[in-house]
């Protein structure tokens, strides 16, 4: 099995950072990949900011504009190395992310190799991400919207094409139907080191699809909450109610979600079932703007600041300066 890594990065339509981007995967300390770019139809300067990059390990491919799902697939199928190493064009990778998932893979088929990561906007980080090495806890997860941000990823190409690819049918979350689907087959290894760094943009297509289309991850969901015994070994009735209640929260009604709630035994409730219950009565504009501003999350990161606010800071200063030259 070939050894190499193809980074495999899908755009469309993002000139204004893709040159940032593309500099985080030029700046890896392991050298040996292709860097696969499969620009998904973009009608901005996004090819002219591309081949401004001279470096034999690039090659960028335009086609129509068929939809993420579709251009993962085709980059899979046209990837040169087994390795796959994902990577949205907005965003940016620590210069030891390549090398340190691939040292963490074990040469099996089923791996995928999974890393934290930190959310930004401008050159400040707003809060970052904490994946469970449980992985049961890991799948239980899964199972709402993912614990893991999907450019993370490392895994082998043919354990996705083998298993039916991205679901060209979704126009959006289709990493979250592929991992549902995959997961039992999969065996995951969490990275709990800060690799990835997401740039927060409104207009993006993880939070349009998340604040637009909540309909799409609410339907992928229903095959796995119809029996949540059998696919996630839940077998607690309150347990039952509260994932469904989470469920409706995110992405249904909040009406049905205090319903399931209600079933639910006060000794069972936690502070974040709490606050979401308050903040289900209000108008439906203004919980959409906390769920897309993670306000959790943030008030969290900054309640820990104290003490990883200045590593977590500081290392990606050192990156943006270097990323600026």
């Amino acid at each position: 099995m070939n050894q190499s890594v193809t980074v495999l990065m899908t755009t469309f339509n993002c000139a204004p950072f893709i040159g940032q981007a593309i500099k985080s995967i030029l700046n890896q300390t392991y050298k040996e990949f292709e860097f696969l770019i499969i620009d998904d139809g973009s009608t901005d300067s996004t090819a002219d900011i591309v081949e401004c990059f001279k470096d034999e390990r690039m090659k960028y491919i335009k086609r129509d504009h068929l939809g993420r799902s579709a251009a993962l697939n085709y980059g899979l199928k046209n990837a040169k190395h087994d390795i796959i190493a994902l990577m949205d064009a907005d965003d940016i990778s620590h210069p030891k992310r390549i090398e340190t998932q691939f040292m963490n893979l074990q040469n099996n088929f089923n791996e995928v190799v999974v890393t934290n990561g930190a959310y930004f906007k401008g050159k400040k980080i707003l809060h970052y991400t904490k994946i469970s090495e449980d992985l049961q806890e890991f799948k239980k997860k899964l199972l709402l919207h993912g614990p893991y941000y999907h450019p993370t990823m490392m895994f082998y190409k043919d354990h996705v094409l083998n298993n039916g690819g991205y679901n060209t049918k979704l126009k959006a979350n289709e990493d979250h139907e592929l991992w549902l689907r995959l997961k039992d087959i999969s065996k995951f290894k969490i990275i709990n080191n800060i690799l990835y760094y997401y740039r927060i943009r409104f207009d993006s297509l993880s939070n349009n699809a998340f604040i637009k289309e909540p309909q799409i991850t609410y339907d992928i969901q229903e095959f796995y909450f119809k029996d949540l015994e059998k696919y996630f070994r839940i077998t607690s009735k309150y347990e039952k109610y509260i994932l469904n209640g989470w469920r409706e929260y995110f992405y249904g009604s909040p009406i049905i979600m205090r319903n399931q709630w209600s079933k639910v035994e006060i000794k069972f409730w936690d502070f974040r079932m709490l606050i979401a219950y308050l903040i289900s009565f209000f108008s439906k504009n203004l919980i959409n703007f906390i769920k897309m501003s993670r306000m959790r999350l943030r008030l969290q990161y900054l309640f820990n600041k104290i003490i990883t606010f200045n590593i977590i800071q500081r290392e990606f200063n050192k990156m943006i300066i270097a990323l600026d030259r």
